[in-house]
């Protein structure tokens, strides 16, 4: 985990505040709030496994996620790309391309004139 050593030398803090807290403190006191401590760091060195395997976990989710939405973009690019292909008709001569062009430029035309 990335974190851990932040965590670890926050732990070191919060022992090192809580000797500071409580030596002044009843023997009894002190000794029931570093037991207190002593089980809530146990309970989150306990949870550290299972934190690194849900971040494993998570990055490869992500890594998934990612790739479905890029296959799902480059698919509907690829279907609009084939319903434009099919739209048009076949070109096969030079007469007809000339024809298309024709065409393709008197609707590009009246499009951008806004008649």
């Amino acid at each position: 985990m990335r974190n851990m050593g932040k965590l670890q030398e926050d732990a070191r803090w919060l022992e090192t505040s809580l000797e500071e807290l409580i030596k002044d403190a009843p023997d009894a006191d002190a000794k029931r709030e570093r037991d207190l401590l002593k089980t809530v760091l146990e309970r989150f060195h306990s949870l550290k496994p299972h934190m690194d395997a849900t971040i494993d976990r998570s990055g490869i989710l992500s890594k998934g996620y990612e790739y479905r939405d890029g296959v799902g973009k480059k698919t509907s690019w690829l279907d609009e790309a084939q319903r434009l292909a099919m739209e048009h008709p076949n070109i096969d001569s030079l007469d007809d391309a000339r024809a298309y062009l024709h065409e393709h430029e008197v609707t590009r035309g009246t499009v951008c004139n806004g008649s």
